[in-house]
């Protein structure tokens, strides 16, 4: 008899193809990070809560669904802990930026705006916000995992997203 063994189902998750998965969708991100995001915006963005950062320096909304989906994956195997700490803070310090860029989002700018401009202006805000809410919910994954280290929950991360929810 042939049994069919899910990818998922292995001895040592940590060898699993969704583990594998999450690691290598860090080190795409974090090169992104290190080539698209300058030194001097990164503390920019620390510094200062009204602080918008550009688009380029923003992930796209399919890696950040990526990122979701194979966190909710390695949550529900109890396993994100084993995430080294310093890139699971990392990496919520990154989905921060992206949850912050649409927390004071305007969704109808000056009234005298026209008809055309408006609908052009509230694509672009709810395709941010698409963002933002993946951000929100790959970094809600995280920090709901059973076992995380203490370091990980950032208290600013907590913060922007409930404020983003509102």
């Amino acid at each position: 008899k042939q049994q069919l063994i899910n990818e998922d189902d292995m001895s040592d998750p940590l060898q699993s193809a969704s583990f594998k998965r999450f690691s290598k969708l860090l080190d795409i991100i974090f090169e992104h990070e290190d080539e698209m995001v300058p030194e001097n915006f990164k503390l920019s963005a620390v510094e200062d809560d009204d602080f918008e950062p550009s688009p380029e320096t923003l992930l796209s909304l399919r890696k950040l669904e990526l990122l979701s989906a194979e966190a909710a994956k390695l949550k529900q195997m109890k396993v994100l802990n084993c995430i080294p700490q310093d890139r699971l803070v990392r990496l919520l310090n990154i989905l921060d930026r992206h949850i912050r860029d649409s927390v004071r989002l305007p969704l109808n700018p000056e009234p005298e705006t026209l008809e055309e401009e408006l609908y052009c202006y509230q694509k672009k805000a709810l395709c941010r916000m698409q963002v933002s809410a993946e951000a929100a919910v790959a970094s809600f994954h995280i920090l709901t995992s059973p076992d995380m280290p203490k370091a990980v929950y950032l208290e600013d991360v907590i913060e922007r997203t409930v404020m983003f929810i509102k």
